[in-house]
């Protein structure tokens, strides 16, 4: 507190020995800010206008035909002239906010039938054991997804079409832990 007392009087006693150099840095720094917070302004707004153009350049890729993506028109421009009149900064915003949305879009769980079915069977009964839900398996059988189960792997049905796939039965624990997981979240 001290401090700021002997700093105040160098700034307001006009008789202080040190107030016209005080009073001359003080007007050197407000200057240096009225300079500086215009290009702030100026720069502020130039980032906010290239995340909107990046914002743009991203919904346009992923809602655009590929085969159409260089030569279709956008606002009289076609795109490929927009990505090559884009600020390399607007570009490398663009391809990072993509490459996030696709990481993120990779890691999504995709279960298949089977999976499918086990949710089901947990959903019903939340409390199931493995050994149940082999039980349960066993009872499924021939009626959809399950084509065949044995001690060591389930062959179930993995589309419409019906083409085949084989899982070892010993996954069975991890699938339902999974499908656990999956009923807990969804709630």
């Amino acid at each position: 507190m001290a401090e700021w007392g002997a700093m105040r009087e160098k700034f307001l006693n006009p008789l202080h020995p040190q107030y016209e150099a005080t009073r001359k840095a003080y007007s050197e720094i407000t200057e240096k800010y009225d300079d500086i917070m215009p290009k702030v302004q100026v720069a502020k707004a130039a980032y906010e206008q290239a995340d909107k153009e990046a914002d743009i350049l991203i919904s346009y890729i992923e809602h655009c035909d590929p085969e159409d993506l260089y030569n279709a028109p956008i606002g009289g421009l076609t795109a490929l002239s927009i990505i090559a009149k884009t600020d390399e900064r607007i570009r490398e915003a663009a391809e990072k906010k993509l490459k996030d949305r696709q990481s993120k879009n990779a890691k999504k769980e995709r279960p298949d039938a089977l999976q499918k079915l086990i949710r089901k069977i947990v959903e019903k009964n939340p409390k199931i054991t493995e050994t149940q839900l082999s039980e349960e398996l066993v009872k499924c059988k021939g009626f959809g997804v399950i084509v065949d189960i044995d001690a060591e792997e389930i062959s179930f049905t993995i589309n419409n079409k019906g083409h085949l796939k084989l899982t070892p039965t010993s996954g069975l624990k991890h699938r339902l832990s999974r499908a656990k997981k999956w009923l807990r979240n969804s709630r």
